[in-house]
């Protein structure tokens, strides 16, 4: 009888506790707070937005985070989005970067745009200014080192407060 009474102790001391275990936050999942709060210290804004379709994409496009440095109060801001192509064509800037909507750069944003492409990681997916600031489509590999160099490419933005 003693033997039941223990069981059922446990198991309700398992249904309790279960639960409650399985909301805490998974390895993957304190790494995206560790380098969203990093970002925060940095500057940037986080901001999770689906990344617009291009004609070529097969799926639908999932949510992913988006970098933001915001622009100086009295700069109204660029509203384009430029996307990494999976395949290079003479049409896009810089080989794989495509135009997303109607918006455009302006010159002063081109020649920066120039200067940072090629310097981007792979895992940077998108590239864009809105009201928001001045942003990246980034898929968080590369930690804080990457971090880091993304903040700086962004800082180097004609208009980014501080730069």
């Amino acid at each position: 009888m003693d033997w039941w009474v223990l069981l059922l102790i446990l198991g309700a001391v398992a249904m309790a506790v279960g639960p409650v275990m399985l909301m805490q936050p998974n390895s993957a999942q304190r790494y995206q707070e560790h380098l969203r709060a990093k970002a925060l210290q940095l500057g940037l804004r986080v901001k999770v937005q689906t990344l617009p379709a291009q004609a070529t994409d097969a799926e639908a496009q999932r949510a992913m985070p988006v970098y933001y440095l915001p622009l100086k109060p009295d700069q109204m801001p660029g509203d384009w989005l430029l996307v990494r192509a999976p395949y290079a064509h003479e049409a896009h800037l810089r080989d794989y970067w495509v135009w997303q909507g109607k918006g455009r750069s302006t010159a002063v944003e081109l020649s920066w745009l120039e200067q940072i492409l090629p310097q981007l990681p792979v895992s940077v997916c998108a590239l864009g200014a809105s009201p928001m600031g001045v942003g990246c489509y980034w898929t968080e590999q590369g930690g804080q080192a990457t971090l880091l160099a993304l903040r700086d490419l962004l800082a180097a933005y004609p208009g980014v407060q501080g730069a």
